[in-house]
């Protein structure tokens, strides 16, 4: 009873005000038919979070429970490839310095399905975080009443500590003290850094890790590795991102495709966005969906606006110079639009869905929807929906993109009470999260019965 009372509410961003829930999921089953391989790539978001979140750690996000229920299991050789990328390789004139990196593993795994052969499954685990904690450990410590707890980690040196003392302040009741050191101090610090000129940083960090992983080589001195040979159409790949790792992975695909996240300020050079054209088109192509816990794409996106918007204007997409559409945009556009007209990375997923529907028509592939699918517990603090402006486009011209809320209760319930950060973390625990990405919906607004588990919530 419990579980039904709490059923996911599955949304259409474009829904009226007072109308039903008609979202629509596409069952990731489905999208895995006639493949002979699948990656499923976890960028983290934020919060001090150490290599093996996602599987391997004390207290990883994706524990044994969940992995059975979507029916993986360890391959032969879990432990694939994994290293560490300090920042100095990445980013140009940076001095030497081992504690600030990027993380990535890849492991070995099989989905098992019903009537079907297993599924080889690599699962990348991207941890950018490190990037970070000692930022916030070196400007924000002196705010700290008591030593933040640590969190589960495959790594000794995770999360970042320092010998320097500080004079606390005085003391804070302990739920104020809990919510100004654990939700602002640690963890929406990283949204905040994020958004300023730091982000290059990791973005950078993060598209060398996506270079890596699959088998790329590694160049020293400031610039990203070698990109490897292009995947293959009998390969799906899906991202699952946490939080702001839904804005971080969003602004490198679309930034590392050669286009500015701000007017005249790159995050890539050409030589960076040149030598991996290739390989970036066909892990578009290959991207079926996006599952994105606890968005902060609308949050993060108040970061790009650029000043030129007025009260008058509703929200929608903001035409730049950011991405030349010309003659993609559909035939519903007028001549004189699709002339001129141009996309914004900061508040559409247009940009990344029509780059991607170039690619496919590029290798010869029947177009294909790029599925979003955004979970967020509303009584987390650090997640918001995905607003229907950015699904919408220049001239009126929709691309192959669909997008969905599901607002799920990730945690229990105290009297008029969600204690905001296990709400924050524990998508991964529930099984309905799961069943509505394996299964999908059978109808607008429900979510279809799973083979064998008895019950559609």
């Amino acid at each position: 009873m419990a579980s039904c009372a709490h059923a996911p509410i599955v949304s259409d961003p474009g829904e009226p005000a007072g109308s039903p829930s008609r979202g629509v999921v596409t069952p990731l089953s489905s999208q895995l038919l006639n493949k002979k391989r699948l990656i499923v790539v976890f960028v983290h978001g934020v919060g001090d979070t150490c290599p093996g979140y996602a599987i391997e750690s004390q207290d990883p996000l994706l524990k044994r429970k969940s992995l059975e229920f979507m029916g993986l299991f360890p391959g032969a050789d879990k432990t694939v490839l994994k290293g560490n990328i300090p920042v100095q390789d990445f980013v140009a004139g940076h001095r030497k310095d081992d504690k600030s990196h990027v993380t990535y593993r890849v492991l070995h795994y099989e989905l098992r399905r019903p009537n079907l052969p297993g599924l080889p499954t690599d699962i990348v685990e991207i941890t950018w975080s490190q990037l970070t904690q000692w930022l916030k450990t070196n400007r924000l410590g002196f705010d700290v009443t008591t030593p933040t707890p640590a969190v589960g980690s495959i790594e000794d040196d995770c999360p970042y500590t320092t010998s320097a003392v500080y004079k606390p302040p005085p003391s804070r009741e302990k739920v104020n003290r809990l919510l100004k050191e654990g939700i602002l101090d640690r963890n929406l610090t990283d949204a905040v850094i994020y958004s300023g000129r730091y982000g290059r940083i990791i973005r950078r960090g993060v598209a060398d890790a996506l270079c890596l992983a699959p088998g790329g080589t590694q160049v020293p001195g400031g610039v990203l590795c070698h990109w490897p040979s292009p995947l293959d159409e009998n390969v799906r790949v899906i991202f699952v991102t946490h939080s702001l790792g839904s804005r971080i992975v969003y602004d490198t695909l679309f930034g590392l495709t050669g286009q500015p996240l701000y007017k005249g300020e790159s995050t890539f050079g050409e030589d960076d966005t040149a030598e991996g054209k290739l390989f970036l088109n066909r892990l578009l192509a290959d991207t079926s969906a996006v599952y994105m816990m606890a968005n902060q794409l609308p949050l993060v996106g108040l970061a790009f606006e650029d000043g030129s918007s007025t009260s008058d204007d509703a929200p929608k997409p903001t035409l730049t110079q950011d991405l030349q559409l010309g003659s993609e945009l559909r035939a519903n556009a007028s001549s004189e639009s699709a002339a001129v007209a141009t996309l914004s990375a900061t508040k559409s997923l247009v940009g990344i869905a029509q780059i991607r529907s170039r690619a496919l028509a590029e290798f010869g592939q029947a177009p294909e929807s790029l599925h979003v699918v955004a979970f967020s517990d509303t009584n987390d603090l650090l997640t918001w929906g995905v607003p229907k402006w950015y699904d919408s486009s220049a001239g009126g011209a929709p691309f192959d993109l669909q997008i969905t809320n599901v607002y799920v209760q990730t945690s229990f319930h105290f009297p008029f009470i969600e204690w905001p950060t296990w709400a924050h973390r524990q998508y991964f625990d529930k099984k309905s999260v799961w069943r509505v990405i394996w299964c999908g919906t059978d109808a607008p607004g429900h979510v279809a019965r799973c083979p064998g588990s008895g019950t559609t919530h």
